[in-house]
């Protein structure tokens, strides 16, 4: 799966203008993928010509620099030099800049934008800088590891353009980035390896097993609608909007602006107004409730947490539960009802020669995160999982919760209790109005759209 590409959609004769055809992904999954025709007219033909242009940027093979003046000297001692042909007129110094006695063995990204104006905002953008999780680094583990972000959090942020745009075929082979080059970053707990149906196992050894993304094991899940339709990420992260500092370009509302008013939910003014689309379409999203973390001083004391991941510099990481269900729900920034999940509740223990020193499980924070799980389907979970559970919301009942924290010697009542958490980019639903406008069992209007809704699957239902 590592070294694989998509399939790329491809112009066929003859067929309607739309035409789904079945292909396969790097990921051993078939899905339907469009297809161009001579049908097309107008603003669908030019944007083919358009991303023809840019593919074959991307899918021709490499060609030899043109043998200019300038490049004259550099290819009598580099004749085997292949680069793509979007870049073959460009001379070799435009890239590797001169020093006293020869050129730069590698291009700055400074090279780059030698060229590409106006692309200098996304190295100075959130991939690149990550001020957000610098706060929220250094206000976790700044007491205990204050280099914590810079020593381990560092390898998937942006440092130059060939981070992205580096091919398979080397440096040279310089190309637009697939669904592969984003998600070498984009994986793990955060989100990105959930679009293409994959999340994350459990830290211990004994569940390293399946499908491998980026070193790591993952579990096969439902994908996302969109990818199963072979729609990649820049169809929604465009280059613009890395520039501009967005984290997305388009909503839902820009692709789908009249979602159907035959579809009860959608006959809801609250939920056109205070929901977000994914979270009630968003099917499932990795959730990781209290996450170990182990700081050993002492390498003879590390043996016993070899069988968890490895964070390397003596860090080890393991934790209490995983769960791949409907994420819960609280405010994102917009106010707006939102999945939220924790990111992260960690619990920190430092081992040195003698054993623990300190409270072991110390906990650093519980911080929990806004987010958009990359599962969307068409298909959403019923009433009752929102509007007859406190849970969701973050307030379990205490009677009827499962784990008992406390019992386990850690500093937290509950992981389904909002009380001693927070939301970092929102908030939780306060208890008065999950109380008084979501938990609706038992009223009338919300029964009586209840039954409706039943009476509708029970209808579709083969006979």
């Amino acid at each position: 799966m590592e070294n694989s590409s998509l399939p790329r959609p491809s112009r066929v004769k003859g067929q309607g203008p739309w035409t789904p055809k079945r292909s396969e992904d790097s990921f051993g999954r078939t899905y339907a993928s469009p297809v161009m025709t001579n049908q097309t007219l107008g603003f669908m033909e030019k944007s083919w010509i358009f991303r023809a242009f840019l593919a074959a940027l991307v899918w021709l093979p490499l060609v030899a620099p043109t043998k200019s003046n300038a490049n004259e000297a550099c290819l009598d001692c580099h004749p085997g030099a292949r680069i793509n042909p979007g870049h073959a007129r460009v001379a070799c110094s435009a890239c590797h800049a001169m020093g006293k006695r020869h050129t730069g063995k590698t291009a700055d990204p400074g090279a780059c934008l030698g060229c590409h104006k106006g692309h200098a905002g996304i190295l100075e953008g959130p991939m690149a800088r990550r001020n957000e999780e610098k706060k929220w680094a250094f206000k976790a583990f700044g007491k205990v590891a204050p280099r914590f972000f810079e020593e381990r959090c560092k390898g998937c942020h942006v440092q130059g353009c060939l981070d992205c745009h580096a091919s398979k075929k080397g440096t040279h082979g310089v190309a637009l980035p697939g669904i592969e080059a984003c998600l070498k970053c984009h994986s793990g707990y955060f989100t990105g390896a959930e679009y293409a149906g994959l999340a994350p196992r459990d830290d211990h050894e004994r569940y390293q097993r399946g499908p491998k993304l980026g070193g790591q094991h993952y579990l096969r899940m439902l994908p996302d609608v969109h990818f199963e339709k072979g729609l990649s990420c820049s169809a929604c992260h465009t280059m613009g909007g890395h520039k501009s500092g967005r984290t997305r370009a388009k909503t839902c509302a820009e692709c789908h602006p009249h979602p159907s008013p035959k579809v009860i939910e959608h006959q809801i003014p609250a939920h056109k107004e205070r929901l977000e689309c994914f979270t009630c379409h968003a099917s499932w999203a990795a959730q990781e409730y209290g996450t170990f973390l182990i700081e050993v001083t002492d390498e003879k004391r590390a043996e016993p947490f070899r069988k968890v991941r490895n964070l390397g510099g003596g860090w080890f990481k393991g934790s209490y539960l995983k769960e791949y269900g409907p994420p819960p729900i609280g405010l994102n920034a917009r106010g707006h009802y939102s999945p939220v999940r924790p990111e992260f509740i960690f619990f920190h223990t430092k081992v040195g020669p003698k054993g623990v020193e300190g409270k072991e499980n110390a906990l650093l924070g519980a911080f929990w995160k806004a987010f958009f799980p990359h599962t969307v389907q068409r298909a959403t979970v019923l009433c009752p999982s929102c509007h007859e559970d406190p849970k969701r919301f973050v307030h379990a009942n205490p009677d009827k919760e499962v784990y008992n924290l406390k019992n386990d010697g850690l500093p937290l009542a509950s992981f389904f209790q909002a009380e001693g958490q927070a939301v970092a980019n929102g908030a939780f639903v306060g208890e008065g109005t999950l109380k008084s406008r979501i938990l609706l069992e038992g009223t009338h209007p919300y029964a009586t759209l209840l039954v409706k809704k039943w009476a509708e699957i029970l209808k579709s239902l083969p006979r």
